[in-house]
């Protein structure tokens, strides 16, 4: 006949907190599972709306150096060639996020490194016609910049730009969809982990009750009569 050892009253009061610490504990590490993976997606997204943004501010700046370029044609001054120069370290700045952005994707790391590419070789035109307008007059710069930038550089620019943003707006779609998805699990289990620390905290408190502690004690205090007398010496006498 196998042995059981008997629980006194104080061990399964015990073991019931603490396994309802344990079944709390769970909840809490599947809350910061879903709180992880929402921080994730929320990162993703504002990476997305940062590559957008850094994709849109090369096509605006690369129009303005165009611009620029233009002018300086017509009214060569330091004023033009500095705001070109300015306008080319703003498409630099751009690329670099765009670059850090997409390095853990090759496809759009790819689309970036061709409108590095393309951008690099309209702004060397621009810098040539203000070179050329310099050296040569308005008529030999106006030439060089009508021949450079073709409708058809242009076009093929704003053809990576587009493909870009449609790559982002998937990925910020996708990642929208996850953020919902990981936001609602979360609730539902901080609402249940809620729920569960109320009724421990419930029975935590039970031996505050004047009854519950009056039995409580009157139990532990006649268990340890019971094992004091056991261990008493017997009188052989």
């Amino acid at each position: 006949m196998g042995f059981r050892m008997q629980l006194t009253p104080v061990q399964k009061y015990s073991i019931s907190i603490g396994a309802a610490l344990v079944v709390l504990g769970g909840f809490g590490a599947a809350s910061y599972f879903y709180s992880s993976r929402l921080v994730a997606a929320e990162r993703a997204v504002e990476r997305a709306n940062t590559n957008m943004t850094a994709a849109f501010r090369i096509v605006v700046s690369r129009q303005l150096g165009e611009r620029l370029a233009k002018a300086y044609v017509v009214r060569p001054d330091s004023v033009t060639r500095g705001l070109l120069q300015t306008t080319q370290g703003a498409v630099e700045d751009a690329l670099d996020t765009l670059r850090r952005g997409t390095e853990d994707n090759p496809r759009q790391f790819a689309r970036v490194h061709a409108l590095a590419e393309g951008a690099a070789q309209n702004f060397e035109t621009f810098r040539s016609t203000v070179l050329v307008r310099d050296r040569a007059g308005a008529d030999s710069a106006r030439r060089i910049l009508a021949a450079e930038v073709s409708t058809k550089a242009v076009d093929s620019l704003m053809n990576i730009v587009e493909a870009i943003r449609e790559e982002e707006l998937r990925v910020l779609g996708e990642r929208t969809r996850l953020q919902a998805a990981n936001s609602a699990s979360a609730q539902r289990v901080i609402l249940v982990g809620m729920v569960l620390a109320f009724l421990l905290a419930g029975v935590a408190l039970q031996p505050v009750r004047a009854q519950v502690a009056s039995r409580l004690t009157s139990r532990i205090v006649e268990e340890h009569l019971t094992g004091a007398a056991g261990d008493a010496p017997v009188d052989r006498r």
